[in-house]
Protein backbone atom coordinates (compact mmCIF):
# COMPACT_ATOMS: atom_id res chain seq x y z
CA UNK A 1 0.00 0.00 0.00
CA UNK A 2 2.84 2.34 0.88
CA UNK A 3 4.41 1.63 -2.51
CA UNK A 4 1.22 2.64 -4.31
CA UNK A 5 1.00 5.86 -2.31
CA UNK A 6 4.57 6.74 -3.26
CA UNK A 7 3.80 6.00 -6.90
CA UNK A 8 0.66 8.14 -6.75
CA UNK A 9 2.58 11.02 -5.19
CA UNK A 10 5.21 10.76 -7.94
CA UNK A 11 2.55 10.79 -10.63
CA UNK A 12 0.78 13.79 -9.08
CA UNK A 13 4.10 15.57 -8.70
CA UNK A 14 4.93 15.01 -12.38
CA UNK A 15 1.46 16.15 -13.40
CA UNK A 16 1.90 19.31 -11.32
CA UNK A 17 5.31 19.99 -12.90
CA UNK A 18 3.89 19.38 -16.39
CA UNK A 19 0.93 21.64 -15.63
CA UNK A 20 3.27 24.35 -14.39
CA UNK A 21 5.46 24.08 -17.51
CA UNK A 22 2.43 24.21 -19.81
CA UNK A 23 1.09 27.21 -17.92
CA UNK A 24 4.46 28.91 -18.22
CA UNK A 25 4.55 28.23 -21.99
CA UNK A 26 0.99 29.57 -22.31
CA UNK A 27 1.96 32.80 -20.51
CA UNK A 28 5.11 33.25 -22.61
CA UNK A 29 3.17 32.68 -25.85
CA UNK A 30 0.48 35.15 -24.76
CA UNK A 31 3.11 37.83 -24.10
CA UNK A 32 4.71 37.13 -27.48
CA UNK A 33 1.40 37.31 -29.37
CA UNK A 34 0.23 40.63 -27.90
CA UNK A 35 3.63 42.25 -28.42
CA UNK A 36 4.66 40.72 -31.72
CA UNK A 37 5.58 42.77 -34.76
CA UNK A 38 5.93 39.71 -37.00
CA UNK A 39 2.91 38.46 -38.98
CA UNK A 40 4.31 34.89 -39.04
CA UNK A 41 3.83 34.77 -35.25
CA UNK A 42 0.53 36.64 -35.24
CA UNK A 43 -1.09 33.96 -37.43
CA UNK A 44 -1.11 31.69 -34.36
CA UNK A 45 -2.71 34.26 -32.06
CA UNK A 46 -6.25 34.21 -30.70
CA UNK A 47 -8.81 36.78 -31.79
CA UNK A 48 -8.41 38.70 -28.53
CA UNK A 49 -4.63 38.65 -28.83
CA UNK A 50 -4.83 39.97 -32.39
CA UNK A 51 -6.94 42.90 -31.17
CA UNK A 52 -4.25 43.74 -28.59
CA UNK A 53 -1.20 43.02 -30.78
CA UNK A 54 1.28 45.68 -31.84
CA UNK A 55 0.71 44.74 -35.48
CA UNK A 56 -2.71 44.33 -37.03
CA UNK A 57 -3.88 41.81 -39.65
CA UNK A 58 -4.12 42.89 -43.28
CA UNK A 59 -7.92 42.84 -43.28
CA UNK A 60 -10.41 43.97 -40.65
CA UNK A 61 -14.16 43.40 -40.21
CA UNK A 62 -16.48 46.00 -41.74
CA UNK A 63 -20.16 46.36 -40.91
CA UNK A 64 -21.36 46.69 -44.51
CA UNK A 65 -18.52 45.23 -46.58
CA UNK A 66 -17.79 42.13 -44.51
CA UNK A 67 -14.11 43.07 -44.36
CA UNK A 68 -11.76 45.64 -45.86
CA UNK A 69 -8.04 46.54 -45.83
CA UNK A 70 -7.01 47.50 -42.30
CA UNK A 71 -6.31 51.27 -42.24
CA UNK A 72 -2.71 52.07 -41.36
CA UNK A 73 -1.54 48.47 -41.80
CA UNK A 74 2.01 47.89 -43.03
CA UNK A 75 4.31 44.95 -43.56
CA UNK A 76 7.78 45.54 -44.95
CA UNK A 77 7.18 46.96 -48.44
CA UNK A 78 3.40 46.76 -48.38
CA UNK A 79 1.08 49.26 -46.73
CA UNK A 80 -2.46 50.58 -46.44
CA UNK A 81 -3.10 54.26 -45.93
CA UNK A 82 -5.24 55.67 -43.12
CA UNK A 83 -8.39 55.37 -45.27
CA UNK A 84 -7.88 51.65 -45.87
CA UNK A 85 -6.56 51.70 -49.45
CA UNK A 86 -3.34 50.06 -50.56
CA UNK A 87 -0.73 52.73 -51.18
CA UNK A 88 0.38 56.16 -50.01
CA UNK A 89 -1.68 58.58 -47.96
CA UNK A 90 -4.37 60.59 -49.71
CA UNK A 91 -6.74 63.31 -48.58
CA UNK A 92 -10.48 62.62 -48.63
CA UNK A 93 -10.99 65.94 -50.37
CA UNK A 94 -9.55 65.91 -53.86
CA UNK A 95 -6.64 68.34 -54.22
CA UNK A 96 -7.09 71.23 -56.62
CA UNK A 97 -6.04 70.63 -60.24
CA UNK A 98 -5.93 66.86 -59.69
CA UNK A 99 -7.44 64.18 -61.91
CA UNK A 100 -8.42 61.45 -59.44
CA UNK A 101 -8.85 57.86 -60.63
CA UNK A 102 -10.16 55.00 -58.48
CA UNK A 103 -9.41 51.39 -59.49
CA UNK A 104 -11.91 48.92 -58.08
CA UNK A 105 -11.86 45.14 -58.18
CA UNK A 106 -10.65 42.12 -56.25
CA UNK A 107 -7.17 40.79 -55.59
CA UNK A 108 -6.23 41.34 -59.24
CA UNK A 109 -6.65 45.08 -58.65
CA UNK A 110 -5.05 45.01 -55.21
CA UNK A 111 -2.29 43.08 -57.06
CA UNK A 112 -2.00 40.49 -54.31
CA UNK A 113 0.89 38.47 -55.77
CA UNK A 114 3.24 41.47 -55.51
CA UNK A 115 4.50 42.37 -52.03
CA UNK A 116 5.68 45.91 -52.78
CA UNK A 117 2.75 48.29 -53.17
CA UNK A 118 4.93 50.43 -55.43
CA UNK A 119 4.82 47.73 -58.12
CA UNK A 120 1.07 47.17 -57.90
CA UNK A 121 -0.65 48.04 -61.16
CA UNK A 122 -2.60 51.10 -59.83
CA UNK A 123 0.60 52.64 -58.41
CA UNK A 124 2.44 52.09 -61.69
CA UNK A 125 -0.59 53.46 -63.56
CA UNK A 126 -0.31 56.70 -61.60
CA UNK A 127 3.39 57.03 -62.43
CA UNK A 128 2.76 56.50 -66.14
CA UNK A 129 -0.16 58.93 -66.37
CA UNK A 130 1.80 61.66 -64.60
CA UNK A 131 4.54 61.61 -67.22
CA UNK A 132 4.00 64.71 -69.33
CA UNK A 133 0.57 65.40 -67.83
CA UNK A 134 -0.60 69.03 -67.63
CA UNK A 135 -2.16 68.35 -64.22
CA UNK A 136 -1.53 65.89 -61.41
CA UNK A 137 -3.04 62.43 -61.74
CA UNK A 138 -3.81 60.48 -58.58
CA UNK A 139 -4.73 56.78 -58.70
CA UNK A 140 -6.35 55.09 -55.69
CA UNK A 141 -6.12 51.32 -55.33
CA UNK A 142 -9.55 50.25 -54.04
CA UNK A 143 -9.08 46.58 -54.87
CA UNK A 144 -9.67 44.01 -52.11
CA UNK A 145 -8.92 40.29 -52.14
CA UNK A 146 -11.96 38.04 -52.78
CA UNK A 147 -14.30 40.97 -53.27
CA UNK A 148 -17.00 40.66 -55.91
CA UNK A 149 -19.01 43.36 -57.67
CA UNK A 150 -21.38 43.23 -54.69
CA UNK A 151 -18.74 44.54 -52.27
CA UNK A 152 -17.30 46.97 -54.83
CA UNK A 153 -20.78 48.36 -55.50
CA UNK A 154 -21.36 49.04 -51.80
CA UNK A 155 -17.83 50.40 -51.43
CA UNK A 156 -18.36 52.73 -54.37
CA UNK A 157 -21.54 54.14 -52.88
CA UNK A 158 -20.43 54.41 -49.25
CA UNK A 159 -16.70 55.17 -49.41
CA UNK A 160 -15.54 56.12 -52.90
CA UNK A 161 -18.09 58.70 -54.06
CA UNK A 162 -17.01 61.03 -51.25
CA UNK A 163 -13.45 60.97 -52.66
CA UNK A 164 -14.77 62.93 -55.67
CA UNK A 165 -13.27 60.71 -58.39
CA UNK A 166 -13.06 61.90 -61.96
CA UNK A 167 -12.84 58.35 -63.24
CA UNK A 168 -13.53 54.87 -61.86
CA UNK A 169 -11.98 51.79 -63.47
CA UNK A 170 -13.88 48.52 -62.91
CA UNK A 171 -11.96 45.25 -63.23
CA UNK A 172 -14.00 42.29 -61.99
CA UNK A 173 -14.96 38.76 -63.02
CA UNK A 174 -13.36 35.72 -61.40
CA UNK A 175 -14.80 36.22 -57.89
CA UNK A 176 -18.25 36.79 -59.38
CA UNK A 177 -17.91 33.52 -61.28
CA UNK A 178 -17.18 31.78 -57.98
CA UNK A 179 -20.39 33.29 -56.56
CA UNK A 180 -22.36 31.43 -59.22
CA UNK A 181 -21.08 28.06 -57.95
CA UNK A 182 -23.92 27.66 -55.46
CA UNK A 183 -26.66 25.04 -55.19
CA UNK A 184 -29.63 24.60 -55.17
CA UNK A 185 -30.59 27.34 -57.68
CA UNK A 186 -32.88 28.97 -55.09
CA UNK A 187 -29.76 29.95 -53.14
CA UNK A 188 -28.46 32.07 -56.03
CA UNK A 189 -29.83 35.44 -54.90
CA UNK A 190 -29.39 39.11 -55.71
CA UNK A 191 -27.74 39.80 -52.33
CA UNK A 192 -25.13 37.02 -52.76
CA UNK A 193 -26.20 35.26 -49.57
CA UNK A 194 -25.91 31.96 -51.42
CA UNK A 195 -22.18 32.54 -51.12
CA UNK A 196 -21.51 34.89 -48.22
CA UNK A 197 -22.96 35.06 -44.75
CA UNK A 198 -22.53 37.62 -42.01
CA UNK A 199 -19.43 37.45 -39.83
CA UNK A 200 -21.85 37.29 -36.90
CA UNK A 201 -23.97 34.48 -38.34
CA UNK A 202 -23.78 30.92 -36.98
CA UNK A 203 -21.16 31.86 -34.41
CA UNK A 204 -22.21 29.29 -31.78
CA UNK A 205 -18.81 27.96 -30.79
CA UNK A 206 -18.22 24.27 -30.17
CA UNK A 207 -16.22 23.08 -27.16
CA UNK A 208 -13.31 22.43 -29.53
CA UNK A 209 -13.44 25.99 -30.89
CA UNK A 210 -13.48 27.44 -27.38
CA UNK A 211 -10.55 25.28 -26.35
CA UNK A 212 -8.51 26.22 -29.44
CA UNK A 213 -9.25 29.90 -28.85
CA UNK A 214 -8.25 29.81 -25.18
CA UNK A 215 -5.16 27.58 -25.36
CA UNK A 216 -2.14 28.92 -27.24
CA UNK A 217 -0.48 25.51 -27.38
CA UNK A 218 -3.53 23.66 -28.72
CA UNK A 219 -4.27 26.47 -31.21
CA UNK A 220 -0.73 26.35 -32.61
CA UNK A 221 -0.95 22.57 -32.99
CA UNK A 222 -4.41 22.86 -34.56
CA UNK A 223 -3.21 25.38 -37.14
CA UNK A 224 -0.04 23.42 -37.88
CA UNK A 225 -2.03 20.22 -38.51
CA UNK A 226 -4.79 21.92 -40.52
CA UNK A 227 -7.51 21.46 -37.90
CA UNK A 228 -8.06 25.22 -37.64
CA UNK A 229 -7.48 28.21 -39.94
CA UNK A 230 -5.34 31.06 -38.59
CA UNK A 231 -7.37 33.91 -37.14
CA UNK A 232 -5.51 36.21 -39.53
CA UNK A 233 -6.70 34.16 -42.50
CA UNK A 234 -9.11 35.88 -44.86
CA UNK A 235 -11.38 32.83 -44.52
CA UNK A 236 -12.09 33.82 -40.92
CA UNK A 237 -13.61 37.10 -42.16
CA UNK A 238 -14.88 35.77 -45.49
CA UNK A 239 -17.50 33.42 -44.10
CA UNK A 240 -19.42 31.35 -46.62
CA UNK A 241 -22.79 29.64 -46.73
CA UNK A 242 -23.36 25.89 -46.88
CA UNK A 243 -24.77 26.39 -50.39
CA UNK A 244 -21.44 27.74 -51.73
CA UNK A 245 -19.38 25.04 -53.48
CA UNK A 246 -16.43 26.78 -55.10
CA UNK A 247 -14.05 25.99 -52.24
CA UNK A 248 -15.08 22.33 -52.40
CA UNK A 249 -14.58 22.38 -56.18
CA UNK A 250 -11.07 23.81 -55.77
CA UNK A 251 -10.26 21.36 -52.97
CA UNK A 252 -11.31 18.41 -55.12
CA UNK A 253 -9.23 19.70 -58.05
CA UNK A 254 -6.15 19.99 -55.84
CA UNK A 255 -6.65 16.43 -54.58
CA UNK A 256 -7.46 15.03 -58.01
CA UNK A 257 -10.87 13.68 -56.94
CA UNK A 258 -13.24 15.93 -58.94
CA UNK A 259 -16.09 15.16 -59.50
CA UNK A 260 -17.02 13.75 -56.09
CA UNK A 261 -19.90 14.38 -53.69
CA UNK A 262 -22.46 16.85 -54.98
CA UNK A 263 -20.56 17.29 -58.26
CA UNK A 264 -21.40 13.72 -59.32
CA UNK A 265 -25.02 14.83 -59.66
CA UNK A 266 -24.53 18.55 -60.32
CA UNK A 267 -21.19 19.36 -61.98
CA UNK A 268 -19.83 22.91 -61.84
CA UNK A 269 -20.64 23.44 -65.52
CA UNK A 270 -24.33 22.83 -64.79
CA UNK A 271 -24.26 25.25 -61.85
CA UNK A 272 -22.81 27.95 -64.10
CA UNK A 273 -25.31 27.26 -66.87
CA UNK A 274 -28.26 27.44 -64.46
CA UNK A 275 -26.95 30.38 -62.41
CA UNK A 276 -26.59 32.98 -65.16
CA UNK A 277 -24.47 36.13 -64.54
CA UNK A 278 -27.58 38.28 -64.14
CA UNK A 279 -26.40 39.86 -60.88
CA UNK A 280 -22.96 40.58 -62.28
CA UNK A 281 -24.70 42.54 -65.03
CA UNK A 282 -27.00 44.31 -62.56
CA UNK A 283 -24.11 45.31 -60.31
CA UNK A 284 -22.16 46.79 -63.23
CA UNK A 285 -25.22 48.76 -64.26
CA UNK A 286 -25.71 50.02 -60.70
CA UNK A 287 -22.09 51.24 -60.69
CA UNK A 288 -22.69 53.06 -63.97
CA UNK A 289 -25.82 54.69 -62.53
CA UNK A 290 -23.86 55.85 -59.46
CA UNK A 291 -21.21 57.33 -61.75
CA UNK A 292 -23.83 59.13 -63.80
CA UNK A 293 -25.63 60.42 -60.73
CA UNK A 294 -22.42 61.73 -59.19
CA UNK A 295 -20.94 63.21 -62.38
CA UNK A 296 -17.84 61.08 -62.81
CA UNK A 297 -16.76 58.80 -65.63
CA UNK A 298 -16.46 55.04 -65.50
CA UNK A 299 -14.55 52.47 -67.54
CA UNK A 300 -15.21 48.74 -67.75
CA UNK A 301 -12.44 46.30 -68.67
CA UNK A 302 -12.63 42.67 -69.74
CA UNK A 303 -10.88 40.17 -67.48
CA UNK A 304 -7.64 38.45 -68.53
CA UNK A 305 -6.44 35.09 -67.26
CA UNK A 306 -3.70 32.63 -68.16
CA UNK A 307 -4.68 29.21 -69.48
CA UNK A 308 -1.11 27.87 -69.20
CA UNK A 309 -1.56 27.03 -65.50
CA UNK A 310 -3.21 23.74 -66.40
CA UNK A 311 -3.62 22.42 -62.85
CA UNK A 312 -5.53 25.48 -61.61
CA UNK A 313 -9.28 26.03 -61.65
CA UNK A 314 -8.93 29.12 -63.87
CA UNK A 315 -7.75 26.88 -66.72
CA UNK A 316 -10.63 24.44 -66.40
CA UNK A 317 -13.23 24.35 -69.20
CA UNK A 318 -15.89 25.52 -66.74
CA UNK A 319 -14.02 28.72 -65.98
CA UNK A 320 -12.95 29.26 -69.59
CA UNK A 321 -16.64 29.17 -70.44
CA UNK A 322 -17.53 31.59 -67.64
CA UNK A 323 -14.68 34.04 -68.38
CA UNK A 324 -15.82 34.29 -72.00
CA UNK A 325 -19.44 34.74 -70.86
CA UNK A 326 -18.52 37.52 -68.43
CA UNK A 327 -16.28 39.33 -70.89
CA UNK A 328 -19.00 39.30 -73.51
CA UNK A 329 -21.39 40.70 -70.92
CA UNK A 330 -18.94 43.46 -69.93
CA UNK A 331 -18.72 44.57 -73.57
CA UNK A 332 -22.52 44.44 -73.91
CA UNK A 333 -23.13 46.58 -70.80
CA UNK A 334 -20.54 49.14 -71.88
CA UNK A 335 -22.07 49.37 -75.35
CA UNK A 336 -25.63 49.71 -74.06
CA UNK A 337 -24.62 52.51 -71.68
CA UNK A 338 -22.25 54.19 -74.13
CA UNK A 339 -19.22 54.03 -71.84
CA UNK A 340 -15.61 53.11 -72.72
CA UNK A 341 -14.61 49.46 -72.52
CA UNK A 342 -11.02 48.30 -72.54
CA UNK A 343 -10.79 44.81 -74.02
CA UNK A 344 -7.93 43.97 -71.71
CA UNK A 345 -8.44 40.23 -72.14
CA UNK A 346 -7.97 40.63 -75.89
CA UNK A 347 -4.71 42.57 -75.48
CA UNK A 348 -2.88 41.07 -72.50
CA UNK A 349 -0.69 38.05 -73.37
CA UNK A 350 -1.93 34.62 -72.31
CA UNK A 351 1.56 33.64 -71.15
CA UNK A 352 2.98 32.37 -67.86
CA UNK A 353 5.78 34.91 -68.04
CA UNK A 354 3.33 37.63 -66.95
CA UNK A 355 1.46 35.74 -64.23
CA UNK A 356 2.12 34.31 -60.78
CA UNK A 357 -0.90 32.03 -61.20
CA UNK A 358 -3.88 31.80 -63.53
CA UNK A 359 -5.38 35.15 -62.48
CA UNK A 360 -2.78 37.31 -60.72
CA UNK A 361 0.00 39.12 -62.54
CA UNK A 362 3.62 39.06 -61.41
CA UNK A 363 5.84 42.16 -61.44
CA UNK A 364 6.44 41.93 -65.18
CA UNK A 365 2.72 41.54 -65.78
CA UNK A 366 1.89 44.43 -63.45
CA UNK A 367 4.09 46.78 -65.47
CA UNK A 368 2.47 45.68 -68.74
CA UNK A 369 -1.03 45.90 -67.25
CA UNK A 370 -0.36 49.46 -66.09
CA UNK A 371 0.97 50.39 -69.53
CA UNK A 372 -2.13 49.05 -71.29
CA UNK A 373 -4.53 50.83 -68.94
CA UNK A 374 -2.46 54.02 -69.06
CA UNK A 375 -2.54 54.15 -72.85
CA UNK A 376 -6.30 53.58 -72.91
CA UNK A 377 -7.03 56.18 -70.22
CA UNK A 378 -4.68 58.71 -71.81
CA UNK A 379 -6.37 58.36 -75.18
CA UNK A 380 -9.86 58.58 -73.66
CA UNK A 381 -9.36 61.33 -71.09
CA UNK A 382 -5.92 62.91 -70.94
CA UNK A 383 -5.32 63.88 -74.55
CA UNK A 384 -8.28 66.28 -74.54
CA UNK A 385 -9.80 68.60 -72.00
CA UNK A 386 -12.96 66.82 -70.94
CA UNK A 387 -14.47 70.14 -69.85
CA UNK A 388 -14.32 71.51 -73.38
Amino acid sequence: MKRWRSLLKLILKNIAVLFFLLLLVEIILHIIFINTSKPKYLQYASLQQIQRASIKPRYSPHRYLGYYPTPGWSNDENRHNSLGFRGNEITPDKPKDTFRIVCIGGSTTYTTAIDDFRTSYPFLLEELLNKGADRKVEVINAGVGNWTTWESLINLQLRLVRLQPDLVVVYHSTNDIESRIVWPPESYLSDNTGRRISNHQNLTASARDVLLEKSNILRILGIRFGIKSPNTSLQILDRVADTYYFREFNRQLNRGVYPSGIFKEVPVQKMLEVNKPIYFEENLEHMINIATGNNFDIILATFAHCSEFESQFSSRPEFEYAYAEHNQLIKKVALEHNIPCLDFAGIFPDEKAYYSDGRHVNEKGSHLKAEIFAEFIHDEYMSIDKNE
